[in-house]
């Protein structure tokens, strides 16, 4: 057996489960994880129907337009036979090449560009929003950084900014930001608005990702309104 159990059935059959469908990158840095990361990798790839992930993705831009062609070939088949990959059987199909697609009509759309009169009025009505703490802020925050050589959060990357902020001290700089805003905006003290920050986690970051978040005392905002959450799990607010 090669070192960090490469040659194991599971890491073989899951990579090339991966290979097959075009995603073998997930594997870009496994060589470098220690053992028990790997191990949490191969439980992460073991429950995602990655022939699934695809279908989906290519049911999404072929509605959506013209698909370029894939650099590998996974045949859209509904073969239920041994080794048939089920590509093609989705639960939600694209339209039929008979089947017309058209805009949405113009009463189901707006825009601000040019129309600073509703632009304020929409800001206004935003802030107030969360004056009245209507607000929540998710954040899908589940991902590892491995295909940029890291095992923690992408949040807690340094994407060489001058400030040597990191994703989640951005996101938490904003919130904050706009709490005072909607205070002022409203007239109300900034300590009695607040905007709940939802961070869903996966189960390889949770722990990770609550101690950054700890170790910086939340970066300014209050800790009671940051809730982690891991993926799959239920919620209330």
């Amino acid at each position: 057996m090669a070192p960090n159990g490469t040659n194991s059935p599971d890491y073989q059959q899951l990579r090339d489960e991966y290979t097959a469908a075009g995603q073998s990158h997930v594997f870009a840095f496994y060589d470098k994880l220690s053992q028990a990361e790997q191990s949490k990798l191969l439980n992460q790839l073991q429950d995602i129907d990655v022939n699934r992930v695809n279908r989906i993705y290519t049911n999404a831009v072929a509605a959506d337009g013209p698909v370029t062609p894939p650099t590998h070939s996974i045949p859209l088949d509904d073969s239920l036979a041994p080794g048939g990959n089920m590509v093609g059987r989705s639960r939600t199909p694209s339209p039929g090449p008979k089947e017309e697609v058209m805009p949405l009509p113009d009463s189901a759309t707006a825009t601000i560009v040019g129309n600073p009169t509703d632009e304020a009025k929409w800001r206004d009505i935003g802030l107030q929003a969360i004056a009245d703490g209507e607000v929540a802020v998710l954040l899908m925050a589940g991902g590892q950084g491995t295909r940029l050589g890291s095992s923690s959060p992408k949040g807690m990357y340094d994407i060489q900014l001058p400030s040597g902020m990191t994703l989640f001290e951005l996101q938490a700089g904003r919130i904050k930001k706009l709490e005072e805003v909607a205070a002022a905006k409203a007239g109300k003290d900034a300590k009695d608005v607040s905007i709940r920050w939802y961070v869903m986690t996966s189960g390889p970051t949770r722990v990770e990702t609550e101690k950054y978040f700890n170790s910086k005392g939340f970066f300014g905002l209050r800790k009671e309104n940051v809730i982690f959450f891991e993926q799959g799990e239920h919620v209330e607010g």
